[in-house]
């Protein structure tokens, strides 16, 4: 599938991913500011359309998703591991933290998330053979 395929922009998805990306959270706005301008080494995007699902943060570099869970993910599991598991069928992983997480252990969080983008980067690099004399 092509990347224009992938994430086309319907004029629809563009007027809710603007409404998203002027009304975050509040755990949204602090992951962002670790995130944006590179800060972990890889660029991600906010409020970004994959398919018909518009993700929270996305690196395309990493196929990586990062989802951040509310009260109200609480009511909608079923359709939350539905969601996950078509953005798996892309190639994508997508790893979850509850908004509580972000606000109140953003430490452990952003210990955590740099190790996972860096061995996510080393897992999609291609392998080369080991050099023979």
């Amino acid at each position: 599938m092509t990347y224009a395929l992938l994430h086309s922009n319907t004029t629809d998805y563009i007027i809710k991913r603007r409404k998203l990306r002027l009304n975050p959270t509040k755990a949204e706005e602090v992951l962002w500011r670790e995130l944006h301008n590179k800060k972990l080494g890889y660029k991600f995007r906010r409020q970004f359309q994959i398919e018909n699902y518009i993700v929270d943060f996305y690196c395309r570099e990493l196929k990586l998703i990062i989802e951040l869970d509310g009260p109200i993910h609480d009511e909608q599991k079923e359709y939350d591991k539905l969601r996950t598991k078509n953005l798996e069928k892309l190639g994508l992983v997508v790893i979850r933290y509850l908004n509580d997480e972000v606000l109140f252990e953003r430490d452990r969080v952003m210990k955590e998330l740099p190790a996972f983008c860096d061995k996510r980067d080393l897992s999609l690099r291609p392998r080369t053979p080991p050099y023979l004399p």
